[in-house]
């Protein structure tokens, strides 16, 4: 994997569970998409903004659906990545990290630098 952020700092990878889906990753200076594993990479300009991007997961069950984090805004995809939608949330805390437990797969866990953890029921917005 050649990473071509040379000037921003890597804050997470997402790694799909499917060889079709996109890698994903969020780092200081925006989100980026790679669609040949690694050998090229897009930043990501629809629907989310180009700043720090703390945490970036794939849902564990909906294989093309993935959730980012920027400041305080929670951002979700279910095209692998090409294009992003704010979601109302109550994750509005400077989450720093974002994941998923395939036990309760229609909740994602937020780990801020604040208030500690805080959780989003997702079945709400689908």
């Amino acid at each position: 994997i050649r990473l071509p952020f040379s000037s921003s700092t890597v804050l997470e990878v997402a790694l799909p569970a499917v060889s079709s889906a996109p890698l994903l990753v969020g780092t200081s200076r925006g989100l980026y998409q790679s669609q040949d594993n690694g050998k090229s990479w897009l930043l990501i300009k629809s629907g989310i903004p180009v700043s720090t991007v703390n945490s970036v997961q794939y849902h564990p069950v909906n294989k093309n659906e993935a959730y980012a984090v920027e400041f305080d805004n929670l951002y979700k995809t279910t095209d692998g990545g090409s294009t992003w939608n704010v979601v109302p949330s109550e994750i509005s805390a400077r989450v720093r990290r974002l994941w998923f437990t395939a036990s309760i797969p229609d909740t994602v866990f937020g780990i801020t630098s604040d208030i500690g953890v805080v959780f989003h029921n997702l079945a709400i917005i689908r």
